[in-house]
């Protein structure tokens, strides 16, 4: 064997240990070299946490909401005398004839009350609370034709009601109301037009109906209707129909 060779073959079988011990020792010097920097960058994060404010949570409670009602609530329907006795409003004096007009319109099956003429408010404060007495399940309404405050003075010489002050003792009471400040012509006219026909018309006017306000009375009431009047002091019952031909007749 030339030798160069030889030379060379033995050069190359010293250098493998060599060589493999070079890459041997190359991931173990990356590794220490990686372990050392990890050391060293360990103090400064730990500094870093330490230095930043972690953030305050408030101890105070929050205040409590308030508790979940229901998505509708149904109003619940007052009698009369619950009514009152809620507000505080004082009952209407009455005089004897006219509590037994309000006993005897109790018993009978009303909804739909006309009165002409209100005097000072009493009457028709007390035919309310008498028909919407605790047991009285039939809805009313009531409506007064009158002039109220645009009147001088009552029959007895009074200052004339006044038309707020009666709407707002009224809607103490779980009734329709409808008050229809006018002269007795053009307010019966005007009830017909917009209200129709009623079961119970009281006429509190001294005077007795005119033939205009006799026949819209008869255009008021229904074969059953019956109508209040008040003579010599006392409140007479007669069928409207009846009352209103015995005027015509006159």
């Amino acid at each position: 064997m030339p030798l160069r060779k030889l030379w060379d073959s033995i050069r190359g079988k010293a250098d493998k240990p060599v060589a493999a011990e070079t890459r041997e020792t190359i991931p173990i010097s990356v590794a220490e070299e990686r372990a050392r920097n990890n050391v060293q960058s360990q103090p400064a994060a730990d500094e870093a946490a330490s230095a930043t404010p972690s953030p305050i949570r408030s101890s105070a409670a929050q205040p409590p909401g308030p508790p979940p009602g229901p998505a509708d609530a149904t109003p619940v329907r007052q009698d009369a005398s619950s009514a009152r006795k809620a507000t505080g409003a004082a009952k209407p004096v009455l005089d004897r004839q006219d509590k037994k007009l309000c006993r005897r319109l109790e018993s009978m099956d009303v909804q739909t009350v006309l009165e002409v003429g209100v005097g000072d408010g009493a009457r028709g404060l007390g035919v309310v609370e008498s028909l919407t007495r605790h047991g009285h399940s039939t809805p009313v309404c009531y409506i007064a034709v009158d002039l109220f405050e645009m009147d001088e003075q009552t029959a007895d010489g009074k200052a004339p009601l006044q038309l707020r002050d009666f709407h707002r003792q009224l809607r103490e009471y779980p009734a329709k109301v409808h008050l229809v400040p006018m002269p007795a012509d053009q307010g019966l006219d005007r009830v017909l037009r917009t209200y129709g026909q009623v079961d119970v018309i009281i006429w509190a006017k001294p005077a007795a109906p005119s033939a205009t306000q006799a026949s819209l009375l008869s255009r008021l009431s229904k074969p059953t209707t019956v109508m209040m009047k008040r003579e010599n002091g006392s409140w007479s019952e007669s069928s409207s129909a009846t009352a209103v031909n015995s005027r015509k007749a006159a």
